[in-house]
């Protein structure tokens, strides 16, 4: 199905790009994009301190403007994160030494499209996770690679005398994990792959998804001074092999499919600038709420013969999100900082508890993440472009659940790093 959209998608663009873009670099129409950021630190998990490490940030491209109204962007981006973090892949968290992203994107706008923008979009994704110091990249476990293609209209208007701009976007994705094997008693028999015999046809791509999202968002200022932005997507993922499991341990041919509702809005006061001397002081306070809620098909079942435990819609949940965030900028000095805090609260509907041991108890399982960002940026002058730049993160999350040999759902983090970042 993705291949046939992708040929189709293609067909159609890629004779129109070859065609415009010699018209575009003959008359000059071409401008390069660039952006890098290279930083080195320490990292702490658990208290305990990591020999240095660091992160490698880098998107490369070019902007194709064929006239007033198309303009082609082709971008090439890398992300490296060379420490320690606990990242959600399936269900729950995963710790993993290093993790690295390759992308591809190409995306093509029109502004002339009835009166509304036109956005199609393409890109091919490969992330690597290395579980363990000497495991090889490209044969990690939850090693993937992911396709996407998509649409996005926008048009700014005005409502009641205000100015608004709205946008809607459609996007499919298609996921694959090439890598991934797991047995029953890692993960539950849920997302065990255990062949397409009759006896046992649990699957074998048990978490390949194609997954189609619209994506719908607002933004308009209120007052002179604060902007107000909302937005809501919604995601239908579809998992192509992996089967429903019953309350008697067995597959049915149906397939698990998941659905995941996300609120965001957020508002942005905008204070007066400040005289300081021969530097002006611009300040801006913000305040976001999110709400996510995820429904799934999918039931677990743990195979220990000790437990031998059924929990129907395993995979699902509701969460909220909170926080404020200052910004600070001195001009001409070109110096700024940045404090966010974030609290999240997830309530899993049916998934239990458990002790140390594993055996399940009565209560669900409630997870709360504290989030801690500052990072402060200096243009540094005569080097245009070029910035200094220095950043301290730390994370907390606690449940009230003590056994954590699958999923890590307590832990406590903490980074500082600095480095430079060069762009135009």
């Amino acid at each position: 199905m993705f291949a046939i959209v992708t040929k189709r998608f293609l067909r159609l663009l890629l004779p129109h790009f070859l065609l415009l873009c010699p018209v575009a670099v003959s008359h000059g129409q071409v401008t390069p994009l660039f952006y890098s950021k290279i930083m080195g630190g320490q990292y702490f998990f658990e208290g305990n301190p990591s020999s240095f490490g660091g992160t490698a940030d880098l998107d490369a491209g070019g902007a194709f403007r064929f006239n007033a109204r198309d303009q082609l962007f082709t971008i090439y981006s890398l992300h490296y994160k060379g420490f320690k973090d606990v990242t959600e892949l399936v269900s729950g968290g995963t710790l993993f030494q290093q993790t690295m992203e390759h992308k591809l994107s190409l995306r093509y706008t029109n502004k002339n499209f009835n009166g509304w923008t036109l956005k199609p979009k393409a890109s091919y994704k490969w992330e690597f996770y290395r579980e363990t110091k000497d495991e090889k990249w490209a044969k990690g476990l939850f090693d993937l690679r992911r396709a996407n293609a998509g649409i996005t209209l926008a048009k700014p208007t005005t409502i009641a005398n205000h100015p608004f701009y709205g946008a809607a976007t459609y996007d499919f994705f298609y996921t694959i994990y090439p890598n991934y094997q797991a047995l029953q008693s890692q993960y539950g028999a849920e997302l065990a792959n255990l062949g397409l015999s009759e006896e046992n046809n649990g699957g074998t791509k048990v978490l390949d998804t194609l997954t189609n999202q619209v994506l719908l968002e607002a933004n308009t200022p209120i007052g002179e001074k604060t902007d107000f932005e909302l937005s809501y997507a919604f995601s239908l993922r579809n998992f192509v092999d992996q089967k429903i499991i019953n309350s008697e341990a067995k597959y049915i041919s149906k397939n698990r499919q998941d659905q995941v509702h996300s609120l965001n809005t957020s508002a942005i006061y905008h204070t007066r600038a400040i005289k300081l001397g021969n530097q002006r002081v611009l300040n801006t306070l913000g305040l976001s709420y999110g709400l996510l809620l995820q429904n799934s098909n999918q039931n677990h079942f743990d195979t220990d013969p000790s437990k031998l435990q059924y929990i129907p819609n395993f995979y699902d949940y509701i969460e909220h999100s909170a926080g404020p965030v200052w910004n600070i900028e001195f001009r001409p000095w070109w110096l700024s900082f940045s404090l966010s805090y974030n609290y999240e609260l997830r309530h899993y509907t049916n998934r239990l508890t458990q002790d140390a041991l594993g055996n399940y108890q009565t209560s669900k399982l409630i997870q709360r993440t504290h989030s801690v960002n500052f990072e402060t940026a200096y243009a540094i002058p005569y080097l245009r472009g070029l910035s200094a730049r220095a950043v301290f993160q730390w994370r907390n999350a606690d449940s009230n659940t003590l056994y954590q040999q699958v999923y890590r759902y307590d832990y406590v983090t903490m980074t500082y790093f600095g480095g430079l970042s060069y762009e135009f």
